[in-house]
């Protein structure tokens, strides 16, 4: 009996060291998964704070380059570009100054069955929420078309007129943009007038 007690003690002894060692090391797992846990989470926060960084960088930036007077010029598309000047107070298209607005106009005569695209984008020189009125010199005695500008006084239309509204021929074109039922406050230049060929051979 002694001699079996003799062999238990010494691997009770054992058992009782190993356990606390064994317990402090998976104990002592914990702090660095604690450490790693919270480097990836400052990393997560980084690229958080890059993304924020990257969409405010990416937000609408007020332009204040100067208006350039780009009439005659073509862009890619091969349309005539012409620039919007205002007219005096209750003028008309014969008297434009040469005092510039921010707003163009495009026009190109892409032949087929349109004769003529005319496009064009205001952002200023016109007043908020108001109704206006598209003319063009030698296409029509009527407006064209019509449109409402926003909150801003920005305002944009598109016109297309069939070829079958407008012979084949050579215009001399004006645009003209009027209060609806009034006088013109802006056009493209009287002089000179922008040349345009419609029909099949242009």
């Amino acid at each position: 009996m002694k001699r079996l007690l003799i062999l238990i003690i010494p691997v009770l002894a054992l058992l009782v060291m190993a356990a606390p060692v064994g317990a402090e090391e998976k104990h002592g797992n914990s702090p660095d998964k604690q450490v790693t846990s919270q480097a990836d989470h400052g990393k997560s926060a980084d690229a958080h704070s890059r993304v924020e960084d990257r969409k405010t960088d990416s937000g609408d930036r007020e332009d204040t380059s100067e208006a350039k007077d780009t009439s005659g010029d073509e862009n890619e598309h091969g349309a005539q570009r012409l620039q919007f000047y205002e007219v005096p107070t209750d003028g008309t298209w014969d008297n434009v100054t040469s005092n510039q607005v921010d707003g163009r106009v495009n026009v190109v005569a892409p032949g087929g069955d349109v004769a003529l695209v005319i496009q064009g984008n205001i952002k200023s020189g016109l007043e908020a929420d108001k109704n206006y009125e598209v003319f063009v010199r030698s296409v029509s005695d009527s407006s064209v078309d019509t449109f409402t500008t926003n909150g801003n006084g920005h305002g944009r239309f598109h016109v297309n007129i069939r070829s079958e509204d407008l012979p084949a021929d050579t215009y001399e074109i004006q645009v003209a943009i009027n209060v609806a039922g009034g006088a013109t406050v802006i056009a493209t230049p009287r002089d000179p007038l922008l040349t345009v060929t419609v029909g099949s051979d242009n």
